[in-house]
């Protein structure tokens, strides 16, 4: 039988976000304030 696509999205690297959710713990400042490379 012939293989299937996937479906959906393929996955992406989370590692920006959750150093996004670190930098905010660690430094106690609002979302807004969070670098841009950290993603949206």
């Amino acid at each position: 039988m012939p293989q299937q696509p996937k479906p959906g999205r393929p996955p992406r690297d989370r590692r920006p976000v959750f150093d996004g959710i670190w930098w905010r713990a660690r430094t106690g400042s609002p979302w807004r304030d969070v670098p841009e490379r950290c993603g949206p």
